[in-house]
């Protein structure tokens, strides 16, 4: 099945489970990778709008 060119489907609940464990541990791991790179430096958003 697709909608707006995203594969969708129906799972059961247990690999549901599974489905939302995987995707949670790839969010942690994209959040610990961005806290890495995390210079500290900021931005205000009036400044970003600004150069826009």
């Amino acid at each position: 099945m697709t909608r707006s060119d995203e594969v969708v489907g129906v799972v059961g609940p247990d690999d549901h489970e599974l489905l939302q464990q995987a995707e949670d541990a790839a969010d942690f791991s994209a959040h610990r990778a961005a806290l890495a790179e995390d210079d500290g430096s900021r931005v205000l958003f009036d400044e970003l709008r600004a150069e826009v």
